[in-house]
């Protein structure tokens, strides 16, 4: 009989014939023989080789060490350049915080290889509108932020607060109260109920292109008021007739209103024509009631021909 351990397939001898068997079997022997040549054959490996094996340890631990925490490689330089009402130390700060972010050890920020501009693009975008947003990187040490903001149209008064906005209603940047009165721009105060969202006015976009065309026509309005039916050439400068202080948007259903320095609150229709409620506007203030026109409280000009005061 073969040893046990043999892979022997033996054969057994049943009625009926021979048949064999399906086992295998491992011979503890061989195995034992095989493990030790190969530890002899690895002992055995020349001293050259080795050397050149552990060196090639140590050159891919220091490259590591190099690639991911050598100094060499940190980013201590930013170069920001920036068009527009965006502080240039607003965007500084944004960047160094994601430079000295230590939540990702693996790839850390501070390593000009592995910042992740795409992360500072959207942190960016998340707080500011831009027109053009380009992000560099510069061996060793250098990152470098070129952006230039959305122009912005419209000053957005919302919850006691005041930002620029461009005319799709982007926000642009938050600005201070002060220097509103500085600026050559509408300011519209949202008193409806809908909110800011994700850096968006969320008020209808054509309530405030609405407001922006009344706004501009005042600023360009060209006409004489023997064409708006009174007799003699009389030409009408609309920016001192009637001083600006606001837009109002609220819940009220096509409607904007204009609130005048000093004044009433105007009632326009945004789904009827500017210039004809403009013409209204203006024979109300030079003919019907031009002593006592500041002291109404509001001029509704949105029911077809009539006007209505109070």
């Amino acid at each position: 009989m073969l040893p046990g351990g043999l892979n022997s397939g033996r054969k057994l001898r049943h009625k009926g014939g021979l048949r064999y068997s399906g086992k295998e079997y491992a011979n503890p022997f061989f195995a034992a023989k095989k493990n030790q040549y190969l530890k002899i054959s690895a002992y055995r490996l020349p001293a050259k080789v080795k050397i050149i094996l552990a060196l090639c340890l140590f050159a891919a631990l220091g490259g590591a060490w190099l690639l991911f925490y050598s100094p060499y490689f940190k980013i201590n330089n930013l170069e920001i350049n920036g068009q527009g009402m965006i502080p240039v130390a607003a965007v500084e700060k944004i960047a160094w915080q994601q430079v000295n972010d230590n939540l990702l050890v693996i790839f850390p920020q501070k390593n000009i290889f592995f910042f992740s501009k795409d992360k500072l693009e959207r942190s960016l975008k998340n707080k500011y509108s831009f027109e053009k947003l380009i992000i560099e990187k510069k061996l060793a040490h250098t990152l470098t932020v070129a952006y230039e903001e959305k122009k912005y149209a419209l000053i957005w008064s919302e919850d006691q607060k005041y930002y620029y906005a461009d005319e799709a209603g982007e926000i642009i940047a938050e600005t201070d109260p002060l220097e509103i009165g500085e600026k050559n721009y509408p300011l519209i105060e949202n008193q409806s109920g809908q909110r800011i969202s994700e850096q968006k006015i969320s008020v209808a976009q054509a309530d405030i292109a609405y407001a922006l065309n009344i706004f501009r026509k005042f600023h360009d309005y060209k006409t004489t008021t023997d064409e708006i039916g009174k007799a003699g050439a009389v030409s009408v400068d609309l920016n001192e007739m009637f001083k600006i202080e606001k837009f109002i948007i609220d819940d009220e259903l096509n409607t904007v209103k204009l609130k005048l320095t000093d004044g009433p609150t105007i009632y326009f229709n945004t789904e009827e024509n500017i210039d004809r409620q403009i013409n209204k506007l203006i024979i109300v203030k030079t003919e019907k009631i031009k002593e006592d026109f500041n002291k109404k409280i509001y001029i509704d000009l949105r029911i077809g021909d009539s006007i209505y005061y109070r």
